[in-house]
């Protein structure tokens, strides 16, 4: 028996000893509700609640009070909410009246389940509103209207939601109607929810017929939604058509919730299908048509909700076309009805009834109808689908996943009935198609599937793709770890599977068993442990977590980790993943009290104070963090100390704080009970408050009120919960972004701020500027808009940064952070704010307005769009389109949102088609003429960019300020994305990276206008008759097609122009005209061509003096000839300096040519100019290389190496890119050869000395041409071919050539090369640095060895075996030294003294010649000490001495070797300078002087020398003075003799010598040797080491690179044992053992050089992808330096080059500011200028209006003064005249004169100063006023102002001389009707005035004179403002011209403003 039972019994029988017994049992159950009721206990206290027999109710409320409200049922219940839900019409009230008596009324305010309160649950109560109506009679209004439950309904929505006719009848009368207006959730009245109450459609019927006002049915709540469309939702056909009676068919078009009618609803009404039927019946197809916000029609949601019936009566009604309509994504209805889970009917009428075609229509993401079926339909669907279609379409792939019929059979979790059909009726490869994430069927089985299906699969598909890994390395098992829905799955694969696949690793996530712990239960994990270890607990997966941490997350099932718990020990729960959590925050975050408890018992109490995660926060933190069971956190606040809730996080954030932000406040009282009140005067994150964190909790709506309610005896703490946070808001602020119980929060706590109402607390901003009102718009809080005591008139805000409160509904208040909300309701309050007055084109600092400041959601700013395009509000709003600066909506757009999604929209609110649309650019601004290409690339927004590449739009579209698309990506770092899109799009690369790195970037460019006048001012008359000629001469040839051949277009002769005059101008115009000058090369060089018959020979020499020898060039040569080397052919220097810097993707071998050709040229032939050139080409290719090198990562560094060394390979292995080499040309001999022509031909005649040289230059340019084929060649095989110090000295080349010291050979820019020798054929593995090291040491075994030999040569003598070691060193050196030879004998030209020598590249190398000499002497010795074996043993001796002097000479070799290090090379490099530019010439020069002085000395001392000569006398000469000069002054010291005849040399001197040699000739000889001498040479050398200081590391770059030259080829097997290894390599060198490839024909060969990647350069898209990311960076790179790259090089330079190169930089790049700042200088004086003169133009137009409306009131005053006259007239007898009508004359209105370019023209030639000051003139006329002529008699009638068309001046008013006629009325009518005559006069002829002098009558002369003068004071007027409009324009053309025509202006100025003032004057004398 159940203790309620017992206590039933015992209550009955008043047993009161079985009663004490059971409240003592109840009550000690209640007593451990701090971990968990009784369930007795628990069952006993609800089941008394709910019983009708309130007895035992009765007596537990008697006997334990308020303790049974502690009990509660699973759904959080206590006996209030039950007894009000449950109890009847009787026991309802009585029992809630016995709470009430024992427990208060209080308790029936308890919350409940979702925060429900008893009166909601008497609401639920369908058994009686008797519970209902008796609390409605006890409790406040509020809480049955305002208090809203967790899911934002009140009581009284309940009521009408679920109550019966017959209760709300009751309810209407019992308020008089008004409960039926109130507005609850989501602003939903008593009409919506009765309309949604599907029960009881009597309840709406009821409505329609008692309430008479139809707007009730009609208003929307937040959604949208009015109660007519829900009633179509959820009601049957009787109540819609009493609605649609009672409103009229009008209702049906409202638009509800994203923009669907009654229709869409009707469609959607699942339970009945009444409504669509009636519609059918009622309605026009139309109504069906209309999409709604997601672009669905009502047939597309009818196929997805009704059954086959229904859809066939309404396709019968519709037609069958209706079916091809797309919807959402793109579907059509048969993609509905595949999506239609509950019914197949629809899909299988399709299949019956339709073609196949509409079945396999893929939508948007690519998916049929025919694979969605598979997803959601049963075996029978698939069956009918397969037997349409047939078997073929199973392997069709879908959607964006490319997934088959397979895949989405696998997906179905509905049904694997359909998988199950496939597996047993098709074939196993259908089961190993793979989809884009290389997952198969197989995987997504085990995802979604249970063991039997897969078992089947496994079976049918094989074992093989259950272990393999798809792309992100997962197994089957990783995707059956993951199926919830069956664990069986995962046990199949347990008992099936090794157990590594279960720990098989993932990169950057998890195994299986990680998995596994997440999702499965404590059963699944047991098993899994039970058979992998317990070690693999502590394997790690995502972010370093175990098992135990996924175990910890596991929500599903808190088993897995109780049982961890259980299972291991207290380190697993410790372990801190990648963020430093452990398992034990987890658990707290996540799992209930029992948890929390077991594990603080394992761990202890020192995990309290445990921190983790990134904001280190405590176990506490985790507890309060729990919003789904706050028992962990009540557990702690029960059983530990209160500091454990103090501690602060990184954020300086409390578990107090989150407390009070995610739980409730029965939760947060007790905590705030345990740590005191004084706690909550904490500050949190941005020193918030607890009062800021309790208004942002959604969970409770009393937790402010309760925070401020338990402080309020607390002054200090009451302050503290009022103050600001450093946002500078309070709690208040904070209430606005509480979207469940923000408005309740604010009503309660607003008086606590000294606040007299509601209406002055909305008034409070923050720091930004905004009142909780602006953030309530912020947060999309739009309840606050309800609110009664809003008054948007007085709440209106702007914050500081000018958004206004519709601004503010734009915007959101964290990006991070989207908000759900309605989107009618937005519009709805937009709507409120501009009605209160709201600026709705207000625009913020930004210059944004509202709709372009948006931050929204795509498809709520979607749905706005919509809804602000219907016709109510598109006036409005369409002037939202662009904002101040010229943007336009769909520019703002591209940046942040689709605009393929927002385009339908968009076109409807701007009333433009899509193409209009979309091509609209910037109208005004910096970025006038962007378009939406522009802002979409700057994003880098990959859709859009693509979308509109598709629509036709153009990268290289330009801006006003030459900003292109690629620009605006560059300049945001989005080019990588770019690439990418449009590269996918079909856009050539090249295309883009021509933009990247356009050639305008490369020089200083002119403006457009000063290019235009600088090549009108080229292009002279003497061009124009030669292309005119040109024309007349071809005009045959070009009639037939009716165009000019190409090289003659304009751009084509004025590049060759250019090339004539060498002019760079020319070019760079020409640059600003937009051509580029090598897409004209093959037009340039034809036309260069064809000039031979048309130009005199006179005027070629003057203009190309080497076009014969051009015209000599082979086709083949000119076909790869480039501008560069025209321009180097024809001497062209100033082109040249520009034209090295426009190549875009082949700068850096175009720069190698031109140096390689310019190099003989200078040396040669000494051209200054061309001298520079080279320098500056030279200063172009090293900056080139060293950016290229310096700012490049790794990846990039290696792409660079690959392109300078030609490696690249594409799919055909070819390597490349590989470029043309130089041109052979003949003027490379022409410096040496003319001279010697010259004299060869000196006789003879000038014409015949001409033919002769030429003939004889054509002869061997044909020759070389027959020999010479122009090869292609790397960028390395041009830098070895060039020979430059200053490139080996780059920071590149140095890299390389050190990468490839570290690679086996052979050199990667010999790759290409043929290999003629390769004893083992395949690369050696070792190194080029490790042979270099073996060389070196067994060279160094050599030198010992041959030391050694030479040493102890006796020895050697007897014992022959020695000489056998030496032979074979000699020989394996000998031939390697052959063998360099032979490899190193290519030509080379030497320049000495102007003169070129050609000798091999060998002998350029000065150790080379050590070498020569070393073996060959070392051969010699050899050959002697045979020769002493054989002949003569004294030959040992002389062989001693050789071998001796060959190792001296091996040793410089050794030397040599040394130069590859770093710390021995510069010096050796130092070294080879002082001997040979210093020390020879000394010593030269040291020579003459000892040996001058020698001769001297000796004949000075030895007059009387012996006849015999002796050599020993006359080493006397050299010995005396070197002795003297190295101080050996015992030698030098002589005797004299007694007579002179004595001083033979041989022991006395000449006395009279000997003195003066001893007196001042040996001070003298030292003075001028050792003072003078030496310390030159010390000089000398230090000068040099000083220089070579900095140089020698570039020198040290270049031996290092020949170094790796020779040792590439060098044997990897030492000397001694090398010499075979050699042998073999020359023996292959022989032409019998060459084997020679067999030629290919001219046609095989110039199809594989078409075939050839590389030489395809204007489309990128074959080439290799490494090649194109290559080319990508240094397009990249040349973009920040191009303008830069002719800025001289500074390293690696002597000190004074090296201070000159930084003197001329600092001045180039000073001089660069200078002119830039200048130029924005006078940007800004222009804008200015143009202000001012607008402005004045502005003040003359408002006095010239003025003038004339003086003018209309003086006609006026005159004619009342002829009436008056008349009058008169009449009085005294006369007969008055006709007086005219007087009429308004027209008002001239003076336009602002258009702004006229400023040209900045470097060429300002005389003629071209006058006419341009002409043209200011005439730009600049007076002020034109026409009066009558003399001819007409001058009367009353008067000329009228006529406004001048638009297109001509505004500021030329004419007067329009009327027709001679004989009355003065016929004059005016004919003035009046006739039209205005041209402004064609002159200034002379506008001025003048004649008047006869005699007037016809009285009243004439007053017209007239009146008249006159007011129009003279009008002319005058109008000069004045004429004259200060035009001294602006002056000042402003002054500044830009010169002083003499500033001089000439000025002086015309005054003339004119001369002439016109006199002619004033004379006008008014002669009035």
């Amino acid at each position: 028996m159940r203790l309620y039972d017992k206590l039933l019994q015992a209550v009955q029988s008043k047993d009161e000893n079985t009663q004490n017994s059971l409240c003592d049992k109840i009550r000690s159950g209640l007593q451990t509700a701090t971990i968990k009721c009784d369930p007795e206990v628990t069952h006993a206290v609800l089941t008394a609640a709910k019983d009708e027999d309130l007895t035992v109710l009765r007596f537990l409320l008697t006997r334990l009070g308020a303790d049974c409200l502690s009990v509660r049922n699973p759904e959080n219940d206590t006996i209030v909410h039950i007894a009000a839900r449950l109890q009847g019409v009787l026991t309802g009230p009585a029992a809630l009246e016995l709470m009430v008596e024992h427990l208060g009324i209080d308790c029936l305010r308890l919350e409940g389940c979702k925060s429900r309160k008893a009166l909601h649950c008497a609401a639920w109560n369908r058994n009686s509103p008797a519970a209902l109506f008796w609390l409605l009679d006890r409790l406040e209004q509020r809480d049955f209207i305002d208090d809203a439950d967790d899911e934002n309904f009140t009581a009284l929505q309940y009521v009408f939601a679920i109550q019966d006719t017959r209760t709300l009848q009751v309810l209407a009368e019992r308020d008089n109607g008004r409960y039926l207006r109130v507005k609850g959730e989501a602003n939903k009245t008593a009409f919506h929810m009765v309309a949604m109450n599907e029960d009881n459609s009597e309840a709406l019927m009821w409505l329609i017929d008692t309430q008479e006002n139809p707007d009730d049915f009609l208003m929307p709540d937040a959604n949208g939604d009015t109660p007519v469309h829900l009633a179509f939702w959820k009601q049957d056909a009787s109540a819609v058509k009493a609605l649609v009676d009672k409103l009229g068919f009008d209702c049906l078009s409202l638009q509800g919730e994203n923009g669907r009618t009654a229709v869409h609803y009707a469609t959607l009404n699942e339970r009945n299908h009444g409504p669509l039927l009636w519609l059918l019946e009622n309605q026009q197809s139309d109504m069906f048509c209309n999409a709604d916000g997601n672009g669905d029609t009502a047939i597309h949601l009818a196929f997805w909700k009704q059954c086959g019936k229904t859809i066939n009566e309404l396709v019968s009604s519709l037609g069958i076309d209706c079916l091809k309509q797309r919807g959402e994504r793109g579907r059509t209805a048969a993609h509905y009805a595949a999506l239609n889970e509950r019914s197949s009917s629809a899909l299988l009428w399709i299949i019956e009834t339709q073609d196949q075609s509409i079945l396999l229509t893929p939508d948007a993401q690519g998916d049929c109808a025919f694979h969605q079926a598979f997803w959601k339909q049963d075996a029978h669907v698939a069956i009918a689908l397969i037997e349409k279609l047939g078997r073929g379409c199973l392997k069709l792939p879908g959607g964006k996943y490319k997934r088959t019929a397979a895949h989405y059979a696998a997906l179905n979790e509905r049904s694997a009935s359909a998988l199950l059909y496939l597996i047993e009726n098709h074939e196993s490869h259908l089961f190993h198609a793979v989809d884009a994430e290389e997952t198969t069927p197989l995987h997504w089985a085990f995802r979604n599937q249970t063991a039997e299906v897969v078992a089947r699969l496994v079976s049918k598909a094989g074992w093989g793709r259950l272990r393999s890994q798809i792309d992100n390395k997962q197994t089957a098992a990783h995707f059956a770890a993951l199926n919830e829905r069956s664990p069986s799955a995962f046990y199949w694969l347990l008992d099936t599977l090794e157990p590594e696949i279960f720990l098989t690793s993932i990169e950057r996530t998890s195994t299986a068993m990680h998995y596994a712990f997440k999702v499965q239960t404590v059963d699944t994990v047991q098993r899994l442990v039970g058979i992998l270890g317990t070690d693999c607990l502590a394997l790690k997966g995502f972010k370093g977590r175990t098992a135990v941490h996924y175990a910890a997350l596991n929500e599903r099932s808190p088993s897995a980790i109780l049982w961890l718990i259980d299972n291991l020990d207290m380190h697993a729960f410790t372990v801190p993943d990648n963020n430093g959590d452990t398992p034990v925050h987890f658990a707290f975050l996540k799992q209930n009290d029992k948890v929390a408890e077991l594990l603080l018992e394992k761990l202890g109490l020192e995990c309290l104070s445990l921190p983790g995660g990134k904001y280190r926060r405590t176990i506490a933190h985790y507890a309060a963090d729990n919003e789904r069971s706050p028992a962990a956190l009540l557990w702690l606040v029960a059983n530990h100390d209160p500091s454990l809730f103090l501690c602060r996080d990184t954020d300086e954030a409390t578990a107090l704080h989150i407390a009070l932000l995610k739980q409730d406040v029965s939760t947060v009282a007790k905590l705030v009970n345990k740590v005191g009140n004084a706690a909550l005067t904490l500050r949190g994150y941005r020193n918030r408050t607890c009062a800021h964190y309790a208004a942002r909790n959604e969970r409770s709506e009393g937790m402010l009120a309760y925070l401020f309610d338990n402080v309020k005896d607390s002054a200090a703490i009451l302050e503290v919960l009022k103050s600001t946070d450093d946002d500078g808001r309070t709690c208040l602020h904070v209430c606005t972004l509480n979207r469940a119980h923000g408005v309740p929060m604010f009503e309660r706590i607003y008086p606590l701020f000294g606040k007299s109402d509601k209406f002055d607390a909305l008034k409070m901003v923050d720091k930004d500027g905004r009142n909780p009102l602006f953030i309530a718009c912020l947060a999309k809080n739009f309840n606050f808009f309800h609110a009664r005591y809003i008054d948007l008139d007085e709440h209106q805000c702007i914050d500081k940064d000018g958004n206004t409160l519709l601004h503010a509904l734009f915007l959101v208040l964290d990006p991070r952070v989207r908000f759900s909300f309605s989107v009618g309701q937005l519009a709805d309050v937009a709507e409120q704010l501009i009605k209160a007055g709201v600026d709705f084109t207000s625009e913020n600092k930004a210059m944004r307005n509202c709709l372009l400041a948006s931050e929204l959601d795509e498809n709520n700013l979607k749905s706005i769009l919509k809804r602000i395009s219907q016709p109510e509000l598109k006036k409005a709003f369409s002037k939202l389109q662009r904002n101040s600066n010229g943007l336009h909506a769909i520019h703002v757009f591209c940046s942040r949102y689709s605009i393929m999604n927002l385009q339908t929209p968009l076109c409807q609110l701007c009333d433009l088609s899509l193409p209009q649309l979309l091509s609209i650019g910037v109208n005004e601004g910096p970025m006038k003429g962007a378009t939406s290409l522009h802002f979409a690339c700057e994003a880098g927004h990959k859709e859009n960019i693509s979308y509109l590449l598709s629509q036709g739009l153009k990268l290289e579209d330009y801006t006003t300020s030459n900003q292109t698309c690629v620009d605006y990506a560059c300049q945001s770092g989005k080019l990588p994305t770019l690439c990418e899109v449009a590269v996918s799009s079909g856009v050539d690369l090249s295309e883009i990276l021509r933009l990247v790195d356009p050639t305008r970037r490369a020089l200083p460019l002119p403006d457009r206008q000063s290019a235009r006048n600088l090549l009108n001012l080229f292009s002279d008359l003497s061009l124009r008759t030669n292309i005119e000629r040109n024309h007349s001469s071809r005009r045959m040839v070009d009639t037939a097609g009716n165009q000019a051949s190409p090289s003659e277009a304009p751009e084509v002769l004025i590049l060759y122009r250019a090339l004539e005059l060498d002019s760079s101008q020319m070019l760079r115009s020409l640059i600003v005209a937009g051509f580029a000058a090598e897409d004209m090369r093959d037009q340039v060089i034809n036309y260069i061509l064809m000039r031979k018959e048309d130009e005199s020979e006179a005027q070629q020499r003057r203009s190309f003096k080497d076009l014969e020898k051009f015209r000599m060039l082979s086709e083949d040569f000119v076909e790869h000839l480039t501008l560069i080397e025209c321009a180097i052919f024809f001497e062209k220097p100033k082109l040249l300096s520009d034209l090295m810097l426009l190549p875009q993707f082949d700068i850096i071998p175009e720069t190698l040519r031109l140096l390689i050709h310019l190099r003989p040229k200078v040396e040669l032939m000494r051209n200054e100019q061309l001298k520079r050139v080279r320098d500056k080409a030279l200063n172009v290719v090293v900056n080139v290389l060293e950016n290229l090198c310096v700012n490049a990562h790794a990846t990039e560094r290696r792409l660079l190496f690959k392109y300078l060394t030609a490696n690249f390979t594409d799919e055909k292995n070819v390597l490349g890119p590989k470029f043309p080499g130089p041109v052979p040309m003949i003027a490379d001999d022409d410096a040496e050869e003319t001279d010697s022509d010259d004299d060869e031909l000196e006789a003879e005649g000038k014409a015949i000395r001409k033919h002769k040289r030429h003939s004889r230059q054509a002869k061997r340019l044909e020759e070389r041409n027959k020999n010479e084929n122009r090869n292609f060649m790397s960028v390395m095989d041009m830098v070895e071919m060039l020979d430059c110090d200053d490139l080996y000295a780059t920071e590149c080349i140095s890299q390389l050539v050190d990468r490839q010291w570290r690679k086996p050979p052979p050199l990667p820019w010999d790759q290409g090369v043929q290999v003629q020798c390769n004893v083992l054929n395949k690369r050696s593995k070792v190194s080029i640095q490790q042979r270099f090291g073996i060389y070196m040491t067994f060279y160094l075994v050599f030198l010992a060895y041959f030391a050694w030999y030479v040493t102890d040569f006796k020895w050697n003598l007897e014992h022959p075996a020695a000489d056998i070691i030496l032979l074979a060193y000699a020989l394996s050196l000998t031939l390697q030294e052959v063998d360099n030879i032979l490899n190193k004998s290519a030509i080379m030209d030497v320049y000495i003294r102007h003169k070129r020598l050609r000798v091999p590249l060998y002998f350029t190398d000065l150790f080379n010649y050590f070498d020569i000499s070393g073996f060959s002497l070392m051969w010699a010795g050899v050959v002697l000490k045979l020769l002493g074996r054989v002949v003569d043993a004294s030959l040992y001796r002389s062989c001693q001495v050789v071998l001796s002097t060959s190792f001296l000479l091996l040793g410089f070799r050794f030397v040599a070797l040394l130069s590859y290090f770093r710390v021995t090379g510069p010096k050796i490099c130092i070294l080879k300078s002082l001997i040979f530019k210093d020390l020879l010439p000394f010593v030269l020069i040291m020579f003459v002087l000892i040996y001058s002085f020698g001769v001297f000395f000796f004949n000075l001392l030895f007059p009387a020398f012996a006849d015999a000569r002796d050599e020993q006398s006359l080493t006397l000469i050299f010995t005396l003075p070197v002795s003297l000069m190295f101080g050996l002054f015992e030698n030098t010291l002589f005797t004299s003799c007694n007579s002179s005849k004595e001083a033979t040399g041989l022991g006395c001197a000449d006395l009279g010598g000997n003195n003066a040699y001893n007196g001042i000739l040996i001070f003298f000889y030292l003075l001028i040797v050792n003072l003078v001498m030496w310390n030159l040479l010390i000089a000398l050398f230090t000068y040099t080491v000083s220089q070579m200081a900095t140089k020698a590391n570039g020198l040290w770059r270049k031996n290092q690179f020949e170094l790796l030259q020779e040792f590439s080829e060098i044997s990897p097997i030492p000397p001694p044992l090398s010499f075979p290894y050699y042998a073999w390599k020359l023996l292959r060198r022989c032409p019998c053992f060459r084997e020679v490839p067999r030629l290919p024909t001219e046609e095989e060969a110039e199809k594989q050089q078409q075939s050839v990647w590389w030489q395809n350069q204007s489309k990128f898209a074959n080439y290799p992808a490494a090649y194109r990311r290559f080319l990508t960076y240094q397009a990249e790179q040349l973009r920040q330096c191009r303008a830069q790259l002719r800025r001289s090089v500074e390293g690696h330079r002597g000190d004074a080059d090296a201070l000159k190169a930084h003197m001329e930089n600092e001045i180039a790049e000073n001089g660069e500011e200078v002119c830039r700042d200048l130029r924005e200088h006078i940007n800004s004086l222009e804008t200015e200028l143009k202000g001012q003169l607008t402005r004045l133009e502005s003040d003359a137009s408002f006095g010239v209006e003025r003038l004339e409306t003086e003018i209309y009131e003086q006609r006026q005053k005159l004619a009342n003064l002829e009436l008056q006259m008349k009058h008169l007239l009449l009085l005294l007898g006369g007969k008055p005249k006709e007086i005219p009508a007087v009429s308004k004359p027209d008002i001239v209105r003076v336009q602002p004169e258009a702004p006229r370019p400023v040209t900045h023209t470097h060429v300002q030639p005389e003629a071209q100063q006058q006419q341009r000051e002409q043209d200011q003139r005439s730009s600049f006329p007076s002020p034109e006023v026409t009066l009558p002529a003399p001819e007409t008699s001058v009367d009353s009638s008067y000329a009228q102002p006529t406004v001048l068309p638009k297109d001509q001046d505004a500021l030329h008013v004419h007067f329009v001389e009327p027709a001679a006629t004989s009355s003065v009325q016929d004059k005016q009518q004919n003035h009046v009707d006739s039209p205005a005559p041209p402004a064609t006069s002159s200034l002379k002829q506008r001025s003048s005035i004649r008047v006869k002098p005699e007037l016809s009558s009285p009243d004439q002369s007053d017209g007239l004179h009146a008249e006159h003068i007011s129009l003279l004071k009008w002319e005058k007027t109008r000069a004045h403002y004429h004259d200060m409009s035009t001294a602006s324009v002056g000042r402003q053309s002054s500044q830009r011209g010169s002083s003499s025509s500033g001089a000439a202006t000025s002086r015309w100025r005054g003339q004119d403003d001369k002439a016109r003032e006199e002619s004033a004057d004379s006008r008014c004398s002669i009035l």
